[in-house]
């Protein structure tokens, strides 16, 4: 990874760590979607490695979605194209896989196109899965790696979500999003509010030398 790449990492990393008070922190958890794990399988990557370097060699598993693997094995039977039972296999053999029981309902009050009410039984599309595992802030840590457009438009508005994309072939992290960087100013303006009149004096001296 070249030396900019890598710093950029590191201060991302840094920032969702405070971000969250530490529940983005090693060992590190990766989702990984159908649409990332067939660009990879396309693109030879060499997930654990690449994902290693960037993580600055912290421990990490993946994970996956039912839903996702169902997905992909929808489309391997529909397609010519072998990738997507590799990338299945990937999954099955390189993933922890989250069965659809462990995915809840979405908040009520959360405006998502891609989370859809349906009855407990019904089984949910991959995107919408991953859309539920995340929920209103993430407050399981989870990193999400996919090439999927219109899911990373919801994750981008969703604060404290870590993304992995593929740009042309190359593993990257991208930086905070508007949203994360704002719910982390909002943070940081209510812990200045929950000063009391003395850490007030001190951090204002502080600043003033």
């Amino acid at each position: 990874m070249r030396h900019g790449r890598a710093k950029a990492a590191r201060r991302t990393l840094q920032f969702f760590n405070l971000a969250t008070s530490g529940a983005i922190s090693p060992p590190y958890k990766i989702l990984l979607d159908g649409t990332f794990l067939v660009g990879a399988i396309k693109n030879k990557v060499e997930l654990f490695e690449r994902v290693k370097k960037i993580l600055q060699n912290s421990s990490f598993s993946f994970f996956v979605t039912r839903a996702v693997l169902d997905e992909l094995n929808t489309l391997d039977k529909v397609s010519k194209d072998a990738t997507f039972g590799e990338a299945r296999q990937y999954g099955l053999d390189e993933c922890e896989i989250i069965e659809y029981v462990r995915l809840s309902k979405p908040e009520d009050n959360v405006e998502n196109a891609l989370c859809k009410s349906d009855t407990e039984n019904e089984k949910i599309s991959a995107s919408e899965s991953v859309c539920r595992l995340i929920g209103a802030c993430n407050s399981d840590g989870y990193f999400v790696a996919s090439q999927d457009d219109d899911l990373l438009i919801h994750l981008r508005a969703t604060p404290n979500v870590p993304i992995f994309r593929l740009y042309r072939g190359v593993l990257c992290l991208d930086n905070p999003s508007s949203a994360s960087r704002n719910a982390e100013s909002k943070r940081e303006r209510k812990k200045l509010l929950d000063l009391n009149d003395e850490e007030k004096c001190i951090l204002k001296a502080v600043r003033e030398c």
